[in-house]
């Protein structure tokens, strides 16, 4: 037996139950078709003895991990033995077995494996093959490959009222594939700036576009020339109506001309609120200029089955009426939400980074420390790649993060006296270095960290190491709104550290780190307080030098908090030449962000990932 999945239905989401006898490597690669609270069985020695760690993502969700050796079957007792053989050869007979080949394939080169193939579909068997993001080439390259809604090869009818309406689905269609798009308004007037967006979109993409004026299917005749010329590019594979409220009467026509020519895809229709619903369409109702391209990907999984979807504005109080009132007290993102919040935490900070000051030789400026995680502390296993995190001060802040993590963790540690961010990131560069010498690297950065971390992925994309970087609140032009002014510095953060405690408010006219230090209460031990306001110094000196994002080669993921994030895609978009991830949490403040498990679960899932040791 090579391995088995089963389940009534795969649908995409992976199999209820695996059994593989599979080695290490390959039994990996069935792994990741378990689906969620589904069940894998090893039967292979060689992975029991060898104690294989498996990715973490899988367990997220509740997924168990049996191992079972040979030697456990053979010491069964013989009824048992019998009662096992029955239920096997009783499920065989049912055939509900998929069987995984040695190794997951691509759409690219099913051809080239049809050994495989013609062995996997014996005896009636399925074949289950695993969509990738990625793929490599013959000169080991890797290659984005992406899981599309259209076909290629076919012709994509849209009928709208004015151009200017289709610009949302035209990008939609050419980022899913599409290659060929008719585009029909039943408005000559066209209006310019969409016109020029579009037109740039299909230069990009290589696609070939037909566009008609004044188009006309007021009746079916009417309708029937407008979808007859749209063959005339290839066969139409969907129809798209845009913004005909009040003329429903159009896509009754469309379809029913569909119908008639006998043509298989659907027919999505995009109005507003208040209009009538076609029968036997996909309709998506949308309130205002909304961005619907989740929504036509969700419909477009299942084409061939009429539904409606209702579009709307995400508003962020639970009442949407607003009043002035609650508009001019609404909550403000401030610098304070980041700061420690009490001189416990300056002094427990302060003791940690006194601590690794200790372990730093006089030449180095900033490294990297090994801290505890979920991981085996003492032990690292070079399959797993650790996770490197760059605070915006200390450890202390982010524990609760790294404390969760499933994988080995270096936190980074500078000194007060860096002069610049690229002198952190060239330090720190080299002490990954020492720690992982060739990539994938993950890279965490959170809040006044967000530029040094985006300055260290660049160095390592440069240097052809790919990059996962992960930004906590750390968009460095962002954060920028929030810092004060370089010569006023000193003066603000005491300032804001008087207010941690009020102990420290009958001596608010003071200034300076020193004055401050005089303040505080003879219980605890100034020096630790004093190198902790070094750190949260030197970092928003650091942070105020890095004003804008340093654009990344490598794969992004921004983590924000929605209550705050305003983020357009054009802002997302535009900061790394690759692909670029928004996720939002939910939670309040972000301490409570910290503990978020979607943030979590982020890192866990996406985490650089490679076969070769490190």
């Amino acid at each position: 037996m090579r391995s088995t999945a089963t389940g009534d239905r795969l649908a995409g989401a992976g199999a209820d139950i695996v059994i593989s006898d599979l080695p290490p490597e390959k039994m990996l690669v069935a792994w990741t078709l378990v689906a969620q609270l589904g069940c894998f069985y090893n039967l292979s020695d060689e992975v029991f003895k060898h104690n294989v760690p498996l990715p973490m993502n899988k367990f997220i969700y509740s997924t168990s991990f049996v191992s079972c050796t040979k030697a456990n079957i053979i010491d069964m007792a013989p009824e048992k033995k019998q009662v096992l053989k029955g239920i096997v050869d009783e499920f065989l007979r049912d055939g509900q077995v998929v069987r995984l080949p040695f190794e997951t394939l691509s759409v690219e080169n099913i051809s080239s494996k049809p050994r495989i193939i013609k062995e996997s579909l014996q005896s009636g068997g399925k074949l289950l093959l695993k969509l990738q993001s990625s793929i490599k080439n013959r000169n080991n390259q890797r290659i984005s490959s992406k899981c599309t809604s259209c076909d290629p090869d076919g012709t994509y009818l849209v009928l709208s009222s004015t151009i200017s309406k289709t610009a949302g689905v035209i990008k939609w269609l050419l980022t899913q594939g599409a290659k060929s798009i008719a585009i029909a308004t039943t408005n000559r007037a066209s209006g310019m700036n969409a016109a020029r967006e579009i037109d740039d979109c299909i230069v990009k993409y290589g696609a070939t576009v037909l566009m008609t004026g004044g188009a006309k299917a007021a009746t079916i005749e009417e309708a029937t020339v407008l979808v007859e010329q749209a063959s005339k590019l290839s066969r139409v594979a969907a129809v798209f109506t845009i913004g005909l409220d009040s003329n429903t009467t159009i896509v009754s026509n469309i379809k029913q001309v569909m119908k008639k020519m006998k043509l298989p895809g659907p027919l999505v229709n995009l109005h507003g609120k208040n209009s009538r619903i076609v029968p036997d369409t996909i309709s998506i109702a949308c309130e205002g200029n909304v961005n619907y391209d989740q929504v036509l990907s969700h419909a477009m999984t299942n084409p061939d089955e009429a539904a409606a979807y209702a579009v709307t504005e995400r508003t962020r109080n639970k009442d949407a009426r607003i009043s002035v009132l609650d508009q001019n007290t609404r909550r403000t993102q401030k610098l304070t939400d980041y700061l420690p919040s009490s001189v416990e935490n300056l002094e427990e900070m302060g003791r940690l980074l006194a601590y690794n000051d200790a372990t730093c030789d006089t030449q180095t400026l900033a490294k990297f420390v090994l801290t505890t995680t979920k991981a085996p502390f003492d032990k690292l296993y070079k399959e797993i790649r650790p996770v490197f995190v760059i605070p915006a001060f200390c450890e202390t802040q982010i524990r609760p993060l790294i404390s969760k993590l499933m994988y080995p963790c270096f936190v980074a540690h500078i000194k007060p006296d860096v002069p610049t961010v690229n002198q952190v990131a060239l330090h720190l560069l080299k002490s990954m270095m020492r720690i992982q010498k060739k990539g994938p690297y993950t890279i965490v950065g959170e809040t006044l960290s967000g530029g040094v971390a985006m300055v260290l992925s660049r160095l390592l994309s440069d240097a052809g190491h790919e990059v996962s970087l992960f930004l906590l609140q750390g968009i460095p032009d962002k954060m920028q709104t929030l810092l004060p002014s370089q010569e006023n510095l000193s003066e603000y953060l005491v300032d804001v550290l008087f207010n941690t405690n009020s102990k420290f408010t009958s001596s608010r006219s003071t200034r300076g780190s020193g004055n401050f230090l005089d303040s505080l209460p003879d219980t605890c031990d100034k020096s630790l307080v004093e190198r902790a306001f070094k750190a949260i110094h030197k970092s928003l000196e650091l942070s105020i030098s890095c004003a804008t994002a340093v654009k990344q080669k490598g794969t992004l993921i921004l983590m924000e908090m929605e209550y705050f994030c305003q983020l357009s895609i054009d802002d997302i978009d535009q900061m790394s030449e690759k692909s670029v991830r928004l996720v939002k949490s939910e939670r309040n403040t972000y301490e409570e962000m910290l503990t978020d498990p979607v943030i979590l679960r982020t890192i866990a899932r996406d985490a650089a990932f490679s076969w070769t040791p490190y």
